[in-house]
């Protein structure tokens, strides 16, 4: 299994909650640039999961429009205030692709 950490794109600086802040323009465009030519060097994904956080979900269906769509999963571990090792706990009970 080979896993690809990718940060948000660009997220506008103010919104009612962290969670709600969207991305800006700028950022959508930069993830999908970054994501197509990534794509068009052979890098393959089998499995998209980010953050529930609305600016994390736009940098996912970003990356999923660059590989021609595909589903995407929100995972509650990917927040700031958890643990990273309840992400991995949760990574290792994952079935294969």
């Amino acid at each position: 299994m080979r896993v690809y950490l990718c940060r948000h794109g660009e997220a506008v600086a103010q919104a009612p909650t962290d969670a709600e802040r969207p991305l800006t323009e700028r950022g959508r465009l930069e993830v999908m640039a970054l994501w197509q030519r990534l794509r068009e060097e052979g890098v393959t994904v089998d499995r998209l999961i980010a953050s529930p956080y609305r600016r994390a979900q736009q940098t996912a269906l970003c990356i999923a429009r660059a590989y021609g769509g595909m589903d995407q999963e929100a995972c509650g571990y990917l927040v700031p205030e958890a643990a990273p090792e309840q992400f991995l706990d949760w990574l290792i009970e994952q079935p294969p692709c």
